[in-house]
């Protein structure tokens, strides 16, 4: 395996290096503790887009090569045989595969090192024009097996750490391109943000030996006010201190299956719950939709760090929607406490009422 990983890091840096990319770093600040990547080549996501679309099937040319044809990772087919998902490099990379990940000391104050990991683009249709709310079942599901797919493979290199999909959608929310897609990277680190949310969960387990998260799916069941759909599998909550207008989480609820860290292990190993995953998420955008037509969004997934995502672990995995209604200003970027114009219960009722 390592033979393996070696083999590809060198075909990979000849890649780039023939297609004079400057290669990503990264940078530790060590008043804020936190890491930054430097990746100057993502400066040209505009001005060298094409004029067509390169996530179209029929444009495939554009996306990154690999012996002649596009590099693909994985795919999905339909039932009439045509690719209807895909998986590829990410043409302008956050992090690379053939980086090292030693730390070096520039000085006392100064850390930097490789920006390796894995940067991928999960192209979710062959639609140009296709959200979520559109799709069907199956469709939904034959992109999230794409995330089950990257996720074991990605985890066989014991140098990847934190595996985070992501999907930006509509230009407010970062989407530089129309065709529906999402994005896999894997961090070699855990990011500060996702180190706080697991102190979180450890904490709770070793004080009160119960995981926050499966405390607060409880209430809310219970009590309703917050809750905007269920099913068997899932429950569609507006949180308590949500941070944006509609911001939206989508939490596992399984009878005897309560606390799960891992979402690919949840949904591999439990029969039905990838199907009913993918049928809540088609209801839920829908009536985000209705409440707030046009809608852009970062849809957010946390699951357990690689090595923290055994049955034991005390991690919850869920899914974050994140609409982009408020812009966040000086007093939310310098405190990180933010200031939202509408609670969730009203939230809650909205999106309830709105079908």
């Amino acid at each position: 395996m390592l033979i393996l990983i070696k083999f590809i890091e060198i075909i990979l840096f000849l890649e780039r290096r023939a297609m004079a990319i400057q290669l990503p770093e990264m940078r530790k600040d060590k008043i804020r503790d936190r890491w930054t990547i430097f990746a100057p080549n993502r400066g040209n996501r505009t001005s060298s887009a094409p004029k067509v679309c390169p996530l179209c099937l029929e444009n495939e040319n554009y996306l990154p090569q690999n012996c002649g044809g596009p590099h693909i990772l994985y795919q999905e087919r339909d039932n009439s045989g045509l690719c209807s998902v895909r998986v590829v490099p990410n043409k302008f990379l956050l992090l690379m595969i053939e980086g090292k990940t030693d730390v070096q000391n520039i000085s006392d104050v100064f850390d930097r090192t490789d920006a390796f990991g894995a940067h991928e683009l999960v192209i979710d249709s062959r639609k140009h024009i296709y959200p979520i709310e559109a799709m069907s079942p199956s469709e939904v599901m034959a992109v999230w097996r794409c995330f089950i797919a990257r996720y074991f493979d990605l985890k066989k290199d014991p140098r990847m750490k934190f595996f985070f999909m992501f999907r930006n959608y509509g230009k407010p929310a970062g989407a530089s391109l129309e065709h529906p897609h999402s994005q896999i990277v894997v961090y070699p680190v855990i990011p500060t943000d996702v180190h706080k949310i697991i102190s979180n969960f450890q904490h709770s387990a070793d004080k009160y030996n119960r995981c926050p998260a499966c405390s607060m799916v409880d209430y809310e069941l219970r009590k309703k006010e917050r809750i905007v759909s269920q099913n068997d599998f899932f429950a569609v909550i507006e949180p308590y201190s949500s941070m944006v207008p509609y911001e939206t989480w989508i939490m596992p609820t399984k009878l005897g299956v309560f606390h799960s860290p891992s979402f690919a292990h949840f949904l591999n190993d439990i029969p039905g719950a990838l199907e009913a995953l993918a049928k809540i998420l088609i209801d839920t955008f829908d009536r985000l939709n209705r409440v707030v037509p046009g809608l852009s969004y970062n849809m957010l997934l946390y699951t357990a760090p690689y090595g923290a995502d055994n049955e034991q672990g005390s991690f919850h995995w869920f899914i974050m929607i994140q609409p982009v209604i408020t812009t966040p200003a000086g007093n939310e970027k310098g405190t990180g406490i933010y200031a939202n114009p509408l609670l969730p219960e009203t939230a809650a009722e909205n999106l309830r009422s709105s079908k």
